[in-house]
């Protein structure tokens, strides 16, 4: 029957012919390992079938053995996650229209923060350890037979029928309480933060890898706690969502300039009510989700390496901004809230003189807000750039003053000018007497360390003139002005901005 083949009418004048098949271990045919000639021969001999046969089993693990090599997790030698992935392709594929419920659960032995601080603290040779613990801790919970993958360094997956789901969720729960259980690793005593989730397979989240991330969000559930709150969640698997798709999104906002946009919330001097200067307030109008909250998307940025590159979006607008204004006859100081992201930049300063040079600028006329949750991350970085831009002229705000564990303590450390009490404690000021003593106190201390005091979140003629009559300096807040466009800032300031005369303040409330 092949006397009319190609091969054997033509090169190479095929007479001979013995192949063994190439099989997987399951059974899949790959292909045949031959052996040919141009000379005819006889029937080969059992000897020689059976070293062909010998040739394709060599063959043969060899191929697996490099296939392995790409699918195994080091240290665990675990199925990584590209072979959990394609298993599951696999299941999905097979179980199309038959009806068996299969979960995909997610484990954390521990939290990635944990994680983390495991290594800096021990070392990856006790974690590895460690990890190898939990490894057997989980393998000894799942029924037999369950395969185990190693998601990423910290992370195990399994896929199960479900069957009775109350069964299944007592399953799942106990092998998390189980992990969280204090263990002992090389005779020191760890309690995992482990964490769980888990997606049922099911026709919305299809294919692998969104099956995947959706049991991987799971293990965010704020009801992760309770039992059986490791189910995937959509709706808060949409916040996840969101917050990537904001990410995503906000290097395109920095390159295209016209969603991103400052607004300026007027400070006053509350001896003279004269506006004295404003705070920049960062605003995204995205072209889908319409006006985000800086709330939302900085503490997102702040996670990047975004947040260099917002700063120096605000602080190139901000300084334009000043310039601006000052031909207008408008010389007032502005605020702009850096990151300790910002500090950690050894040409942060220089960005900053830069940016102050290229529009001819006073330094004086800027002061940057740092926060006290930014400065308790390296007070010591912190403390040596901010003296940095103070030596050009920069003045240096302490934001949110009083809501962080070491307030005095930076007082002392940080070479700031300003101290800003947090809106906190200015809101209820009329009703705690708490917030009173706590806000006199810090701007009779401040005063007696040479600080000048911003109060933020001014909301009632009360509250100003509570103020007022116990010497803080500046203030900000909705009852003086909300936050104004540039355009909108300017006609307020020469409307309402250089007033110097005090009009009646209400009777004492507070």
């Amino acid at each position: 029957r092949f006397a009319k083949n190609p091969l054997v009418t033509g090169e190479p004048h095929i007479r001979f012919y013995a192949g063994a098949p190439l099989r997987t271990r399951d059974g899949f045919a790959l292909g045949r390992l031959c052996i040919i000639d141009d000379k005819p021969r006889h029937v080969v001999s059992a000897s020689e079938q059976a070293a062909l046969r010998d040739l394709a089993a060599m063959v043969m693990a060899h191929i697996e053995m490099r296939q392995m090599v790409g699918y195994l997790a080091p240290v665990t030698w675990l199925s990584n996650r590209f072979r959990l992935l394609e298993d599951i392709e696999t299941l999905i594929n097979e179980n199309a229209g038959v009806g068996v419920e299969r979960a995909l659960v997610v484990i954390d032995s521990v939290a990635p923060e944990q994680y983390q601080d495991l290594v800096s603290t021990l070392g990856h040779a006790f974690v590895d350890t460690f990890t190898l613990g939990a490894v057997a801790l989980i393998q000894a919970h799942l029924p037999e037979g369950t395969k185990l993958y190693q998601v990423s360094v910290a992370r195990y997956a399994y896929v199960c029928v479900i069957g009775d789901k109350a069964a299944f969720e007592r399953s799942v729960d106990s092998l998390r309480l189980m992990l969280r259980q204090p263990r002992h690793c090389q005779d020191i005593p760890i309690v995992p933060r482990a964490r769980i989730g888990s997606a049922q397979f099911c026709d919305n989240i299809k294919p692998a890898v969104q099956l995947l991330r959706a049991a991987t969000s799971a293990t965010h559930n704020p009801s992760r706690s309770k039992f059986g709150g490791f189910w995937y969640d959509e709706k808060s698997d949409l916040v996840h969502q969101r917050a990537f798709q904001l990410l995503t999104d906000l290097p395109a906002a920095l390159a295209a300039g016209e969603q991103l946009s400052l607004l300026y919330q007027p400070k006053i001097e509350l001896a003279t009510r004269a506006c004295v200067g404003a705070e920049a307030l960062l605003r995204w109008d995205h072209p889908e989700l319409g006006r985000i909250s800086p709330g939302e998307f900085i503490p997102l940025a702040e996670r990047t390496t975004l947040m260099p590159l917002l700063t120096e979006w605000v602080l190139r607008q901000g300084i334009r901004q000043l310039d601006s204004w000052r031909r207008a006859s408008i010389n007032i100081q502005l605020a702009i809230n850096i990151s300790m992201l910002d500090l950690e930049r050894s040409d942060f300063t220089s960005i900053v003189a830069t940016q102050l040079k290229v529009f001819d600028v006073e330094p004086s006329l800027l002061d940057l807000e740092v926060t006290e949750s930014a400065l308790a991350i390296d007070i010591a970085t912190a403390s040596r750039r901010l003296q940095e831009l103070r030596q050009i002229g920069v003045d240096i705000a302490i934001d949110d003053f009083g809501t962080g564990q070491s307030a005095l303590s930076y007082l002392k450390y940080i070479p700031a000018t300003v101290v800003k009490i947090d809106q906190l404690f200015i809101h209820s000021l009329c009703e705690e007497r708490s917030d009173q003593c706590m806000v006199r106190s810090t701007i009779d201390l401040a005063h007696d360390l040479g600080f000048r005091v911003v109060a933020e979140g001014i909301e009632s003629a009360e509250a100003f003139s509570w103020l007022l009559r116990n010497g803080c300096d500046v203030g900000q807040g909705f009852w003086i002005s909300e936050p104004l466009s540039a355009h909108d800032f300017q006609e307020w300031f020469n409307r309402e901005g250089r007033s110097t005369e005090i009009s009646a303040l209400p009777a004492e409330r507070c």
